[in-house]
């Protein structure tokens, strides 16, 4: 039987009711519409909850050697166990192409498998279970299909997904163990920041592979690869798999019906829905199959079967389905044709919302009764007031599809998760949230990277490795050799040994942890290693403390400048403002909630703002930008937005435009184009209320009424003459300034306090961070990137920055992908054809852009998520975060592929650039980027050229802690011309109590990482913050840790009055200070927990207390510190 028209989410409604008895399988043409169906049959059946099984695609193409994602291998595997469990008449939603690979046996889904618990223990030998399932031990879980085990505490990042409370998703988990092995807890891991976040209650843990890795698939290997290759044994593919090792090209010959495989139209039942253009898909599949393995065989190194023997073809498939009861919705009537009259519902988002309301108001007329379906609460409120503003109507909120089609009321809103609605005939219509506003609103659930977290990425020894430069502050640039025990005359205690120039090493207390950091000042390998005792070192460091000095000096004084002046005082928020923040199309993350929480405290202070809003690609900076030029315009100011290209104030634009639709306010774009004098008269009296453009903007003779805001978009690609420019149109207005990387020296001002910062690192719920993988540039390498993509129905950018070669990349990719249609643009096109390309691309008009750098900024295409870079050598580690953004802007998986020459270095700091982007896949991971560009690139640029002297010969941590530390110093009266190293350096000498003992970390990076943290936190509140993340690690802290956490107490109270050394004379302690002399404050806390006993001693840095033991009196400086 064959249907014609069902539209919209009438195919769930339909399949649903059809397949509701017998259950079976609906074939869709691709991934997009099997994921629709698939979430929608339950909105009209929930009793079929339970019983729909969606089987994503591997994302991979056939004879592939790239691997499926983990976190779809996740959803896989928990699918298949399901169908395989034998759920009763399960319906099984899949697409055609992946409907003709088979699986692996019932028996390899039921039998490789384990559940996690709380109460359940680890299964015995999980150690070689889990390697034999592919997964890796590792010291960090940081990424997926690896695990770790540290005392009482089990991480995993597996291939399964977590149930909580919440619903299941697919991320690293941590277990907390008893005595004897037992589960007590589990929790969701964060791989980043290795905190334990959100309860879980189970978990399945499957393999990461989706076939057994045995003897019988090695052999039918061994034996069947000399049909297929003329002498496979010379082949290192053939060397690797006789060994009973995996490999890639295993997946495909595990498809062999000799090893059990089965396609699931063998193994379910019931009725077949074949969507429109699920059979063309199967055809045009199974066309890419015979492609692809013509391609494949033409190197000799692959050693892949026929495409009869490892996928069905369409007849195959045929033949299989043929007891099933078939259906089919066809576009074109036939005889055997039933018209079952579900038609698109007519709502279409076209413009702006005023239009949107006037095509309601015609949907209204037709008087038929209407159901709004609606994601999430706040578009609930929004949807009621467009009802009554288009129709009079009050809509009534009603619990589900079935009390709307039982009581048919005029206009209903219930809750529920739809893509495109329907219209039945005259009986009734349903309209989706998405066709209202455009998007649907997700909410997001990750937590926010906090500023602890930040600094300890930024600051500190963070997995630390042997060899590696560190600096010793007044030692100077060294190498970690270790940790070695030394009986210093008190015991033996853990000292650091580091290893300098001319075969010369040295140890370090612990105590002096704080004065050690990582060198970043350049190429790791080339640090230029001190010699022990040489004078010049202590030469450089003061050199380089002058320097501090004079940066900070500068840094206060344009602090103290910008304190002083006043700025723009605007109200509190009022109602106006609250309506604005309702018509917000999504739900606010907790990063943004807290940015605009600033912005609104420093627009309110009548302090000029100065604040960096931070946060990776796509994570919602612009409406925290928004939200200020509201609230100017609100009280009558001006906003001007500046970006670095005219393509991206373009964007701003028409985001702008589209998000003030319901204010009065004006918006206009000035560019050479558009700038008229009209505009420019609208801009002088006041009649505008937010310009954007580019920097052009604040030269010439532009003149605004009442300037309030300025805007800065991506900081960083403004040249040094635009930022000059800038600071003297700024004057006591306020400044925000929005970047997803920021340059080094915007974030070490922001790290230094000078400079305010809000940082965004939740990202947008569903998104997932974009595999990144470091190839060789080879043709097939870019065509299977590409094929992969189109057979998703996907679109990819190609970044080839050389205007001049560009036509030669063009035609190699249509060379390499005939199929493809493909575009280009640079940065020497005119405007107006830039505009033109980029948005036929965003209308899917070309599947492939090739661009410049220009891309890095300016376009959004959600439908975009491939990204190849060619020679990413010549980027900034920060650009290429930038450029990456780009992709992995909607649910789906992103890649990015960074091609490196075949012939190029494997190591060294260019190849560590690629490898560090390839490490920070993580969403929210701009801050190690920029940290990684710090350490790697150098830092000629960032502090200006004479301060790039310094930094090189002492490193970037240092120097920013001199820096910092010099500002601290400065901003408490300290004498600018005087002011000593060990003044900057505030060490303290105090004995020694507790350790990190090797039996508790025994990696010995980690432990001098651990050491450091916890010496260099800046509070008592700090330390037990990162002593209880220490307990998260590892389960739990022995008595060693626990006394030394005592001791750093005391550590950071001695130092937070600026004490440096305690010692025991005969009538009570004799206290030394730094800085020379006493500050009052530290004076007012002697005088008042001392009284009588607090006395000068005979040196101006000295004092006495009489009549307390050291142990009395450091107790009652902790106190101090306290409270």
């Amino acid at each position: 039987m064959s249907w014609l028209n069902i539209s919209g989410s009438a195919k769930a409604l339909v399949y649903g009711k059809e397949l509701e008895q017998s259950g079976g399988i609906i074939i869709t043409r691709n991934e997009t519409e099997a994921t629709t169906i698939a979430s929608e049959i339950p909105f009209f059946y929930p009793g079929l909850t339970e019983r729909v099984v969606y089987l994503p695609e591997g994302e991979v193409l056939p004879y592939d050697l790239e691997t499926t994602p983990p976190s779809i291998k996740a959803v896989r595997a928990t699918a298949l166990t399901r169908l395989m469990s034998g759920i009763e008449n399960p319906i099984l939603v899949i697409s055609g192409p992946n409907l003709m690979q088979p699986v692996a046996a019932k028996s390899f889904w039921l039998g490789s498998q384990f559940e996690l618990k709380i109460g359940s223990t680890l299964p015995d030998g999980h150690e070689k279970l889990l390697e034999a399932w592919g997964y890796t031990k590792s010291f960090r879980v940081k990424s997926p299909s690896t695990w770790s085990q540290r005392g009482k505490v089990f991480d995993i990042y597996p291939v399964g997904l977590a149930e909580k409370q919440s619903g299941s998703e697919y991320c690293a988990l941590r277990m907390l163990l008893d005595d004897d092995q037992r589960i007590e807890s589990i929790h969701r891991l964060d791989p980043l920041t290795q905190d334990s976040g959100e309860a879980v209650n189970s978990v399945v843990i499957f393999p990461d592979r989706e076939y057994p890795l045995n003897a019988e698939l090695t052999n039918l290997f061994r034996k069947k690869s000399f049909d297929v290759h003329p002498e496979p044994r010379d082949e290192k593919t053939y060397k690797v798999i006789s060994e009973g090792k995996d490999h890639p090209e295993l997946s495909t010959w595990s498809h062999f019906a000799d090893l059990g495989a089965q396609y699931l139209a063998e193994i379910l039942s019931g009725g077949v829905i074949y969507d429109d253009g699920a059979k063309a898909s199967i055809e045009k599949q199974w066309a890419l199959i015979h492609r692809r393995h013509h391609d494949v065989i033409q190197d000799s190194s692959r050693i892949v079967p026929a495409p009869s023997d490892a996928w069905a073809s369409p007849e195959h498939l045929q033949q299989l389905l043929a007891p099933y009861q078939s259906f089919e919705l066809v576009e074109k009537p036939r005889p055997d044709t039933v018209d079952l009259g579900y038609y698109p519902s007519g709502m279409i988002r076209k413009g702006v919302l005023k239009e949107a309301i006037g095509v309601l108001e015609g949907i209204f007329e037709s008087n038929i009764p209407l159901l709004f379906v609606i994601k999430s609460e706040v578009r609930h409120r929004h949807v009621a007031v467009l009802t009554e503003m288009a129709s009079g109507h009050e809509a009534i909120s009603v619990a589900s599809f079935d009390a709307f089609a039982a009581s048919r009321p005029m206009v209903a809103i219930t809750t529920g998760v739809m893509e495109r609605g329907f219209l039945a005939g005259n009986e009734y219509r349903v309209i989706s949230e998405k066709e209202i506003f455009g998007i649907s609103i997700e909410s997001s659930l990750d937590g926010e990277l906090d500023e602890h977290h930040r600094r300890v990425i930024l600051q500190g020894l963070h997995e630390i490795k042997l060899d590696e430069p560190i600096v010793h502050a007044t030692k100077g640039v060294g190498r970690f050799q270790g940790f070695e025990q030394i009986n210093m005359g008190g015991g033996a205690t853990d000292m650091v040994k580091i290893g300098y120039a001319d075969d010369a090493s040295t140890f370090a207390h612990i105590r002096d942890l704080d004065l050690i950091s990582r060198y970043s000042g350049g190429d790791p390998e080339k640090a230029p290693l001190s010699k022990l005792g040489d004078p010049s070192w202590l030469a450089a460091l003061k050199d380089a403390q002058k320097s501090a000095l004079k940066v900070a000096s500068e840094l206060i004084d344009l602090r103290n400048t910008r304190e002083r002046a006043s700025g723009i005082i605007l109200k509190m928020p009022g109602d106006a403002y609250d309506r604005f923040c309702h018509t917000f199309s999504y739900e606010e993350t907790p990063g943004q909630i807290l940015a605009i929480q600033d912005v609104i405290k420093d627009l309110t202070s009548g302090k000029p703002m100065d604040r960096l809003i931070c946060g990776d690609v796509g994570f919602g900076k612009t409406e925290v930008a928004m939200r200020a030029a509201f609230l100017m315009a609100d009280q009558g100011y001006q906003t001007v937005v500046l970006a670095p290209t005219k393509l991206l104030a373009q964007q701003h634009y028409d985001s702008f435009v589209s998000r003030f639709e319901e204010t009065p306010y004006n918006i206009i774009l000035a560019s050479q184009q558009t700038f008229t004098k009209a505009q420019m008269k609208q801009l002088e009296s006041g009649a505008v209320s937010i310009v954007i453009g580019t920097h052009k903007l604040l030269q010439g003779n532009v003149d605004f009424n009442n300037l309030g805001l300025i805007i800065v978009d991506e900081e960083h690609r403004f040249g040094v003459a635009q930022k000059e420019h800038l600071r003297t149109h700024r004057g006591n207005k306020h400044v925000m300034t929005m970047a997803a990387t920021p340059i080094p020296r915007t974030l070490s001002m922001g790290l230094s306090n000078i400079r305010d910062m809000s940082i965004i690192a939740t990202p947008p719920a569903k998104r997932l961070s974009v595999r990144t993988l470091v190839r060789n540039d080879e043709d097939s390498v870019i065509q299977e990137a590409l094929q992969r993509e189109m057979a998703r129905d996907g679109q990819a950018f190609v970044i080839h920055n050389f205007i001049d070669s560009m036509d030669a990349c063009v035609e190699r990719i249509q060379r390499i992908v005939p199929s493809a249609r493909v575009a280009k643009v640079h940065g020497k096109m005119s405007e107006t054809e830039m505009t033109r390309i980029m948005q036929a691309f965003r209308d899917h008009q070309y599947d492939v852009l090739v661009g410049t750098t220009v891309i890095e900024i300016g376009i959004d295409v959600p439908n975009a998520n491939t990204l190849i870079i060619e020679h990413p050598d010549r980027l900034g580690l920060g650009q290429m975060h930038q450029i990456r953004g780009r992709v992995g802007r909607s649910t789906r998986q992103a890649y990015a592929y960074l091609l490196t020459s075949k012939e190029g270095p494997k190591e060294g700091p260019v190849y560590m650039r690629l490898k560090a982007m390839e490490q920070a896949s993580n969403l929210g991971e701009g801050f190690v980027i920029a940290r990684h560009d710090m350490e790697i690139r150098g830092i000629g640029e960032i502090l200006g050229e004479e301060q790039s002297g310094h930094v090189h010969k002492i490193g970037f941590t240092l120097y920013m802690r001199l820096l910092s530390q010099a500002i601290k110093a400065l901003d408490e009266g300290g004498d600018r011309a005087t002011l000593e190293v060990a003044a900057i350096m505030n060490s303290v000498d105090f004995p020694m109590r507790g350790s990190i003992p090797s039996h508790f970390i025994t990696e010995v990076g980690e432990r001098l990482a651990w050491y450091q943290r916890i010496m260099c936190s800046e509070s008592v509140e700090e330390a037990a913050l990162n002593l209880r993340e220490l307990n998260d690690l590892y389960g739990y802290l022995p008595a060693e840790v626990l006394e030394f956490k005592e001791w750093v107490k005391e550590m950071i109270a001695l130092k937070h009055w600026q004490l440096t050394r305690v010692e025991s004379v005969d009538d009570g302690v004799l206290v030394s200070v730094s800085h020379g002399s006493m500050r009052r404050s530290s004076q007012a806390m002697m005088a008042l927990n001392f009284g009588r006993s607090f006395k000068p001693a005979e040196r101006s840095n000295q004092f006495r207390v009489e009549g307390v033991s050291i142990r009395q009196f450091v107790e009652t400086v902790v106190q101090a510190t306290l409270h």
